[in-house]
């Protein structure tokens, strides 16, 4: 199990969430059953690395590159039973690039995804928004009831290796998902000092999510 890559698909997550609204758990546990424990990426025709550890079909969409992507062997389920194909897969410089592309895929109308976080902005309902994204993304029966697996699983992981550096991006996660702190988009915003004209708002913020006047 490689420990550290979750922790870090998780920090980077926890980023993605701050921005999009996409739940870092949902998006660490889909790479682990994407890609398993260990993360491994899938590995086209010529051992060629695609740094793709969610599975993502070639489609091209943010890219001009028309031959990026890779060829290798699938499993998918097709009239109630799995077949073997072969299928073309999104490759890309880095697990970061990855990282991002499957959060754009999940922001795309056009895909279907886009209603589903949608929903889940204003619901806060983790299982049904689970249950949805699978029928999209996937072929398999069993999807949907997998992720709910491993996100328990990535939150035993989390509580297990949790130190300053993990509590800090999900405190500044979890005040975002709040409304409490509303990001500017600035590099230095979670860094430079508060006025008390500030620091009124937000306690006022905080007081108001804690179901106070």
């Amino acid at each position: 199990m490689n420990k550290e890559g979750i922790i870090g698909i998780y920090l980077t997550s926890l980023e993605i969430e701050r921005t999009v609204g996409i739940p870092a758990l949902f998006s660490t546990a889909q790479a682990i059953l994407e890609s398993g424990w260990n993360l491994n990426p899938i590995i086209g025709k010529g051992n060629v690395d695609s740094n793709n550890i969610y599975g993502i079909k070639w489609h091209n969409y943010y890219k001009e590159d028309k031959n990026d992507y890779v060829e290798a062997v699938t499993k998918e389920f097709v009239n109630g039973k799995y077949i073997t194909i072969t299928a073309k897969f999104q490759k890309y410089n880095s697990l970061g690039d990855c990282i991002r592309d499957h959060s754009r895929l999940l922001l795309d109308s056009s895909l279907g995804y886009f209603q589903c976080l949608f929903d889940y902005r204003k619901d806060k309902n983790l299982a049904r928004n689970v249950q949805r994204v699978a029928k999209i993304y996937a072929t398999s029966p069993t999807y949907a009831n997998s992720m709910m697996s491993l996100m328990n699983d990535v939150k035993e992981i989390i509580a297990n290796m949790k130190n300053y550096e993990i509590e800090k991006e999900e405190a500044k996660t979890s005040m975002v998902s709040q409304g409490i702190l509303k990001p500017d988009g600035s590099q230095d915003y979670w860094e430079k000092f508060l006025s008390r004209k500030e620091l009124a708002v937000i306690l006022t913020r905080f007081n108001k999510a804690r179901g106070g006047a």
